[in-house]
């Protein structure tokens, strides 16, 4: 195979690697939004502070 290839699989194992760490730490993540941010917001405000925008 050729260089570019193999640059092209590096880069998806890479990719993989960290959305598997993101996928360990979301649920974290999301519980530090939802004390930080109180139980009295909005939808759009979760959804903003969590940083999803809607469509």
């Amino acid at each position: 195979m050729d260089d570019f290839t193999n640059m092209i699989k590096e880069m998806n194992k890479d990719l993989d690697e960290r959305r598997r760490l993101f996928d360990s730490i979301q649920p974290l993540y999301m519980d530090l939004i939802l004390l930080s941010i109180g139980p009295d917001c909005s939808d759009e405000v979760f959804l903003r502070a969590a940083g999803i925008e809607r469509i």
